[in-house]
């Protein structure tokens, strides 16, 4: 089951690689001409919107399921190491990574000029 999903998560991933390059390069995709009698009361500039939308919608769900494996990723490496607050000093500015207890909750932040001086 694993397997499948992360080939479908690859495959949506390809997908929209090939959406944003025809963005960046203003390349519209291929789109049918309209056949002589069948024409609708299409507003070109809807389309196009609703086009954007669900590649902007497409791009994030991806960039969503890479956090929610790099979170979960950083739930098992605190709680192998029974960690439940830890601060990595060499970062700039400092993280501060606190592991809600009870839960597989995580919460990361960068300190404040006031924790990095030791206010």
């Amino acid at each position: 089951m694993a397997k499948r999903k992360k080939a479908a998560v690859a495959a949506v991933a390809e997908q929209v690689e090939a959406a944003v390059e025809h963005l960046d390069g203003g390349k519209r995709r291929k789109r049918q001409l309209p056949i002589p009698g069948t024409e609708t009361n299409e507003i070109r500039e809807v389309n196009v919107a609703a086009e954007l939308y669900v590649d902007a919608r497409d791009a994030r769900m991806v960039k969503t399921e890479a956090e929610v494996e790099a979170r979960d990723a950083l739930i098992l490496a605190m709680k192998k190491h029974k960690l439940e607050n830890y601060r990595d000093d060499d970062a700039t500015p400092p993280l501060i990574v606190t592991l809600i207890a009870g839960e597989d909750k995580i919460k990361v932040t960068r300190a404040t000029p006031d924790e990095e001086s030791g206010e």
